[in-house]
């Protein structure tokens, strides 16, 4: 990474980060997959890279030419003239959190003034009342989900985890529009088995109940498959994106030469192949629904546990 110049990029962004956080103020990234290891070691993001496989290999082609860009999004994100004159390049965008994001700094901030403190960042992720809350459609105040059409959707939607969160933002507003997905994600929390499973295939998208929604499973896809390189799945997104279609095409060729008939299964790799093509034109980048799913859920655990302090916190951002 050093020799890609990557590392001042880094030292800029935790600079950021720590000066936005010395004066009390609460700042996120968004985009964590940028080199997400590294942000998730340095704890410029608390989404665990490894965890929910988010492959970072992409940043790591540098015949890609790609540079990495922070953005951080901040409850009060103005930078003093003194601290910008420590900031050496312009890897780093600092945005201001909207009035649903800041809720849950507000109420940690009121929580710490009057009882002995609540910090957000070592709240646990399967906390059953913050899942029961958003299930039961109660998405007031919520960020990414109040306002939406979410509230009669919630209960059969079931989110059970944040990647259930990031999952149902990636399909609502996160630009997966394709008619009738959020109609089979519902039927598969019911149980609902997909066609004709492969077991590399259902592995990988388990945790979207067999959709492909995210960039990053179509990369792992093809990697699991076809042994096509993680930097180069993501080429192939780009492609996709773009419509090269003799790029396409020359991935068609690779996948289809490389997969393994014994691990296809039933599959055709063509039809295979085809399938995760058309994936590939609607699905998101993962890193950043989840990083927007961490607020969400914030939001959620303080509105179960804290529901006065949230109240209250919600009426003062509605001034």
């Amino acid at each position: 990474m050093r020799e890609q110049g990557y590392d001042q990029a880094f030292e800029e962004a935790i600079t950021t980060a720590q000066l936005i956080r010395d004066r009390g103020d609460c700042c996120w990234l968004i985009g964590a997959g940028s080199c997400s290891l590294v942000a998730y070691l340095t704890d410029l993001s608390k989404i665990d890279p490894i965890q929910h496989s988010l492959p970072f290999e992409r940043f790591l082609n540098a015949s890609q030419g790609r540079t990495v860009h922070f953005i951080f999004v901040a409850t009060t994100p103005t930078i003093t003239e003194r601290e910008a004159a420590l900031l050496k390049s312009k890897a780093v965008t600092v945005h201001p959190a909207t009035t649903l994001e800041a809720v849950p700094c507000l109420v940690a901030r009121r929580i710490r003034r009057q009882h002995s403190g609540i910090w957000l960042n070592p709240i646990a992720w399967g906390d059953p009342a913050a899942f029961a809350l958003l299930q039961s459609g109660d998405i007031e105040g919520i960020n990414q989900l109040d306002g939406t059409e979410l509230k009669e959707l919630l209960p059969a939607l079931k989110p059970r985890s944040l990647i259930d969160i990031a999952a149902i933002t990636a399909m609502y507003q996160g630009g997966v529009h394709q008619p009738g997905l959020i109609a089979r994600y519902i039927s598969r929390a019911s149980g609902e088995a997909a066609r004709r499973p492969n077991g590399i295939v259902e592995e990988t998208l388990r945790e979207t109940r067999g959709l492909i929604l995210f960039q990053e499973q179509v990369m792992l896809l093809l990697n699991r498959l076809a042994d096509i390189p993680l930097a180069e799945g993501y080429a192939f997104v780009r492609a996709v994106s773009k419509r090269n279609w003799k790029q396409i095409g020359t991935f068609a060729e690779w996948f289809m030469a490389e997969a393994d008939k014994a691990t296809l299964e039933e599959w055709d790799s063509r039809e295979l192949f085809e399938t995760i093509r058309e994936a590939a034109t609607w699905a998101v980048c993962k890193s950043h629904h989840l990083a927007q799913a961490v607020t969400t859920y914030h939001a959620a655990y303080l509105k179960a546990h804290h529901p006065e302090e949230f109240n209250r916190a919600l009426k003062l951002v509605h001034l």
